[in-house]
């Protein structure tokens, strides 16, 4: 009897799970996880024969399944309490950090190695027509590589120093900002977020002072700056990747205490705003869109200052916490993400009549993102 009941009950779980996925409706995006989610693939003979179907389907089923949040809480939770300190990707770090692994695969692959090429090709081309001074590329190690101390007990992610190695190679030492060393003698501040793969405005203006001496700016120091906490109540995208209770983290905002307005333009389309910062956003839990208005395909940022220069920025996410340090020395810049800027790039220099170039990229999304070799384009 009892293994019967034990079956019917199993069963009923498992055909109840599969009639509710069924009628379900997709959900199109995880406001937790700040993504996209898979949806069902379409169905051809060629995909299901090179195999292509069947792993799309899979991730379909994962991305969709009921309770999906629920559930990797319920792990993570029991994985924990079995002293696991790595759990679907992420470190569980010391004073509560989450701290996501680097993928080795991602640094090894020949996309990696495309996106280096055409970025070193990119700076060549650029600094032929702006100057050996004026094109700069400054990529961001993770956390796992500078708060090695948040680490658990042997832990060993990925030495991201080998990408970087290679990156400064091809680009130039005159060209690229390394700014692991600066990173690592502030890592007992608060320069990483905690349940979130981005630096905190902190981190970010560290980066910004280096980057500046490195082309002749002198940057502003803190206490050019009102420095407001807007927000203890934000939860990153690694949060989301295991669903544990951890405390929220704080978000910063640098106001300057020097006169500067700004006029700011999205996509060359939308209306103008006042301010760098989209102060709605911290209503919702994509808090860190709160700079600069997340990921936009192009922004325009005008100021009232008189440098006689334009900064043209090429970027992923880790920019937008960095730019409104960077624009109060420029009378322009443009900010493009690649990921969603379909316009001529080259054209878009020669307009706004830029001066200095700088590319910011994570490490791990330099190596892996795809839309890098649009940059073969700009010429």
């Amino acid at each position: 009897m009892k293994s019967k009941i034990t079956a019917i009950c199993f069963l009923l779980l498992l055909f109840g799970l599969t009639i509710f996925s069924i009628f379900k409706p997709p959900t199109i995006f995880s406001e937790k996880e700040n993504r996209y989610l898979e949806q069902k693939p379409v169905f051809s003979f060629s995909s299901l024969l090179d195999g292509s179907y069947s792993a799309d389907y899979e991730t379909y089923l994962s991305d969709q399944f009921p309770g999906r949040d629920q559930w990797i809480r319920i792990k993570s939770m029991n994985e924990q309490l079995l002293q696991k300190k790595d759990m679907n990707g992420v470190y569980l770090g010391k004073d509560q950090y989450l701290i996501e692994q680097p993928d080795r695969t991602v640094f090894e692959s020949s996309q990696s190695q495309k996106n280096i090429d055409c970025l070193s090709d990119f700076v060549q081309r650029q600094t032929s027509h702006l100057g050996q001074s004026h094109v700069q590329v400054m990529v961001v190690p993770s956390a796992s590589q500078i708060l090695t101390e948040k680490l658990p007990l042997f832990a060993s992610p990925y030495e991201e120093e080998r990408f970087l190695s290679s990156v400064r190679s091809s680009v130039g030492d005159d060209h690229f900002i390394d700014v692991t060393p600066t990173l690592s003698s502030h890592q007992q501040e608060y320069i990483y977020y905690r349940t979130d793969h981005h630096w905190t405005t902190l981190g970010a203006f560290y980066a910004y002072q280096q980057w500046a001496n490195s082309i002749g700016i002198s940057p502003y120091a803190q206490n050019d700056f009102t420095i407001k906490t807007v927000s203890d109540s934000f939860y990153g995208t690694i949060q989301a990747k295991v669903n544990l209770p951890v405390s929220p983290d704080s978000m910063n905002v640098f106001l300057p205490n020097f006169p500067i307005t700004y006029t700011v333009t999205y996509n060359e389309s939308e209306p103008a705003k006042d301010s760098l910062y989209e102060w709605d956003a911290l209503k919702i839990r994509d808090k860190y869109r709160f700079y600069l208005n997340g990921n936009q395909p192009i922004t325009h940022i005008q100021t009232s200052s008189d440098s006689g220069r334009n900064l043209l920025v090429i970027k992923d996410s880790f920019a937008n916490s960095f730019i409104p340090f960077a624009a109060n020395h420029f009378d322009q810049t443009v900010v493009v993400d690649l990921r969603y800027f379909n316009g001529d790039g080259q054209a878009l220099i020669d307009n706004y009549h830029i001066t200095d170039i700088l590319v910011l990229y994570q490490a791990s999304f330099l190596a892996k993102e795809s839309s890098v070799i649009q940059l073969n384009r700009w010429q």
